[in-house]
């Protein structure tokens, strides 16, 4: 999906497969080339992607790549939620990411009451040692 303010384009994926794929590929060291290489039809100044539970937020050449991170499910070792917000006008873009801790206790045991089918693997991303 593709937004067009001012003078920015923005895009955002939503084919989660792909999202996911472009996501693993920024979070490490990528160059403008390989990111290039891997999505040649990129013509944005702004791309957002998510579902890789990981945030970052690189400039390659003209084109800013961020990765939103997760609200649950986190697999670095900052527990807390991570979004973003952005405000967009005619006049430009601001993107604000946002960092916020909540009771994972609280989740661990909603999970074990509602005895998840994938209890197992979801607790793994909250009780760690």
């Amino acid at each position: 999906m593709r937004f067009a303010f001012g003078d920015s384009n923005l895009t955002l994926f939503s084919n989660l497969h792909r999202s996911f794929i472009f996501c693993r590929v920024l979070l490490k060291d990528t160059t403008e080339k390989t990111a290039t290489e891997i999505f040649p039809d990129i013509q944005a100044d702004l791309v957002f992607a998510g579902h890789a539970h990981e945030e970052s937020d690189i400039t390659l050449g003209s084109v800013r790549y961020i990765t939103l991170g997760g609200v649950a499910n986190p697999l670095t070792s900052d527990m807390r939620a991570k979004y973003a917000i952005l405000e967009a006008d005619e006049s430009g873009y601001e993107v604000i990411l946002r960092h916020v801790a909540f009771d994972y206790q609280q989740v661990v045991e909603a999970i074990k009451a509602v005895q998840h089918p994938s209890e197992p693997w979801l607790l793994k991303f909250y009780q760690r040692s």
